[in-house]
C-alpha cells in the first residue's frame, strides 16, 4: 500500500552495492535502519531494500546518484537473517568457473559475481514458476535463459551446447548449495560433482561423482538420482502417519539431548565436525575416520522454506517403492530437520554451546571462512528468534524420536545413535564426561568418593601407628 512520504524527510538506499562511489562517502558514517521503503516519484514504495530515513533539514550533500540493486537473494531484501556471506563464497565460485564458460555470461565491468549473475538466477527462478517445478529439465531452462538474453549462444555449438548444460548445472547448485559443481575433472560430455579429495567420504551419499551430460534433457530430480542419494526420500523404517498414538510408538527408540549431542561425540566417540557447504553431506558420518559432517549455512534451509526455493525442483512426481525418490514433502521435511539436527547436536545443552564456540571457531573447524551468523545462533542461543523458531523450526523437546522427528534423515541420525550406543568409556576421562547411563555415572562417583576417603583414612591410620612405634622406641 502506497503512502506520501514527508516533504522534510527523504529515504535513501544505503546498501553499497546501490551507491555510486560519491554517494557512498558521504553516506558511509549514517547508521542503517531496517526498513523496506523507498522514493519513487513522490510516493513511497515497498522494495525490500534497507533504507536509511535522512533529516534533509540537518543533511545536505551536494550531490546524490542512485542506481538499480541487483540482488540475486529475495531473501537479502525481504527476510531478517543475514546474507552478507553469499557475496563473497559466490565470488570464489565464480573465479573456479573456466574462461570458455565464463564467456557465455554476459560479463559486464565492474560488478560482482552475484550482480553478473542475477539476470540468470531470476530467469531460472521464474522459469520454475512458469512449470510449477513439474519435471523441469536443464535443456528447458537453457532455452528461456537464451530466450531472455541471460546467456549468449554459444557460437561453436548452435542451441544447447555442453558449455550451456554445465553453466547450468553449477548455477543451479550455487543456488540450492545442494552440491557443489566440478570443473575440469572429467570429459566435455559429462557432469561433475566436487570429490572429497582427502576427506573422508562415508560413500552413503554419492555413488558417483560424474554423470552422462545427456540426461541434461532428463528432469532435475533424474539428473540429481544419477549421483546418489543427494535427496534421500523417507526411510523406509518411518510412515508418512508416524504417531505416539500408533503401537508402532512402542518400538521407537527415544533420543535425549542431554545423551546425544556433539559434546558425547566429541568426547567419548571421538568424534571430529566437519563444516560443508554442500547441503547433501549434512549429518553424513564416516564411521573409518569418525567424521560427521554439518552443512554450515542453515540460512540457505530458511530462505528455501520461507520462498519454497529452487531446491523444490528436484522434486520426483513419480513413486517407486523399490527406488525411493524426494518429493516436495520430503524435500520441506528435510530442511526442517536440519534445522533441528542443530539443536539436538549443540543449541540444548550448555556444555555443548560451549563446545560449539570452540570447534566451530578454530581454524579446523571453520574452513571455508564465510560466516552465516544463524549458524552460531541456532547452536549457542536458547532461543532462535527473529519469529524464525515459531514458523519453521518447532520448539526444542526434551525427547525426541528419529521416526516422527527426522524421518527423511533417520537413516543418519540413527547410525549416530547406534554408534553411541556401542561406545562404552575407555578411560578415567571419559567416566568424568559420559553421564548417559546415570547408575554407571554415580557408581562411579560414589565409589571414588568413598574409596578416596577409605585410602585417605587407610593412610592416616599407618601414619599414626607409625608415630606411635616411634615413640616407643624414644621411650
Amino acid at each position: 500500500m502506497e503512502k506520501r512520504a514527508s516533504p522534510r524527510t527523504a529515504t535513501v538506499v544505503t546498501r553499497p552495492s546501490v551507491l555510486r562511489q560519491g554517494s557512498e562517502q558521504l553516506l558511509s558514517g549514517l547508521p542503517q535502519r531496517k526498513t523496506c521503503e523507498s522514493i519513487e516519484g513522490g510516493r513511497i514504495r515497498d522494495t525490500g531494500l534497507k533504507p536509511l530515513r535522512v533529516n534533509l533539514r540537518k543533511w545536505k550533500p551536494r550531490s546524490l546518484t542512485l542506481t538499480p540493486s541487483y540482488s540475486f537473494v529475495r531473501a537479502r531484501r525481504t527476510s531478517p537473517l543475514d546474507w552478507a556471506w553469499y557475496p563473497s563464497w559466490l565470488d570464489g565460485k565464480v573465479a573456479d568457473l573456466p574462461q570458455d564458460i565464463k564467456e557465455l555470461i554476459n560479463e559486464d565491468q565492474g560488478l560482482t559475481a552475484e550482480e553478473l549473475l542475477y539476470p540468470i538466477f531470476s530467469v531460472i527462478e521464474k522459469c520454475l514458476e512458469k512449470e510449477q517445478f513439474d519435471d523441469v529439465s536443464i535443456d528447458e531452462i537453457i532455452d528461456h535463459l537464451i530466450e531472455n538474453q541471460a546467456i549468449t549462444p554459444d557460437p561453436e555449438s548452435p542451441g544447447r551446447s555442453a558449455r550451456h548444460r554445465q553453466l547450468v548445472f553449477a548455477i543451479i547448485g550455487w543456488q540450492t548449495l545442494l552440491y557443489q559443481p566440478a570443473f575440469n575433472t572429467c570429459a566435455p560430455f559429462q557432469l561433475a560433482i566436487c570429490e572429497p579429495g582427502d576427506e573422508p567420504d562415508s560413500k552413503m551419499v554419492f555413488d558417483t561423482y560424474r554423470v552422462p551430460i545427456g540426461l541434461a534433457d532428463r528432469p532435475l530430480w533424474v539428473l540429481l538420482k544419477g549421483f546418489g542419494n543427494l535427496l534421500p526420500a523417507r526411510s523406509p523404517e518411518t510412515t508418512r502417519a508416524a504417531s505416539e498414538s500408533s503401537r508402532a510408538a512402542v518400538l521407537w527408540t527415544p533420543i535425549y539431548p542431554r545423551e546425544v549431542n556433539a559434546y558425547v561425540l566429541h568426547n567419548i566417540l571421538r568424534v571430529r565436525f566437519r563444516w560443508v557447504d554442500s547441503l547433501a553431506l549434512h549429518l553424513d558420518y564416516d564411521k573409518t575416520s569418525r567424521t560427521l559432517s554439518l552443512f554450515e549455512f542453515p540460512s540457505v534451509c530458511v530462505k528455501a522454506l520461507q520462498e519454497r526455493g529452487t531446491i523444490f525442483a528436484f522434486a520426483s512426481s513419480g513413486i517407486d517403492a523399490v527406488d525411493p525418490r524426494a518429493d516436495s514433502e520430503a524435500i520441506d521435511s528435510m530442511l526442517r530437520e536440519v534445522l533441528v539436527s542443530y539443536r539436538l547436536l549443540f543449541g540444548q545443552q550448555a556444555k555443548t554451546r560451549r563446545l560449539f564456540q570452540r570447534v566451530w571457531g578454530s581454524a579446523e573447524g571453520q574452513p571455508l571462512h564465510h560466516v552465516d551468523t544463524l549458524l552460531p545462533k541456532m547452536c549457542t542461543c536458547t532461543d532462535v528468534g527473529w519469529g524464525i523458531q515459531d514458523e519453521i523450526i518447532p520448539e526444542d523437546k526434551e525427547v525426541y524420536f528419529a521416526v516422527r522427528d527426522f524421518p527423511v534423515l533417520y537413516e543418519r541420525i540413527q547410525l549416530i545413535v547406534n554408534e553411541l550406543q556401542t561406545v562404552r568409556p575407555k578411560s578415567m576421562v571419559d567416566l568424568l564426561h559420559d553421564r548417559r547411563d546415570k547408575l554407571q555415572w554415580w557408581t562411579f562417583w560414589l565409589v571414588s568418593i568413598f574409596g578416596t576417603i577409605t585410602v585417605l583414612l587407610s593412610i592416616i591410620q599407618v601414619v599414626l601407628q607409625a608415630v606411635q612405634v616411634w615413640q616407643t622406641f624414644q621411650h
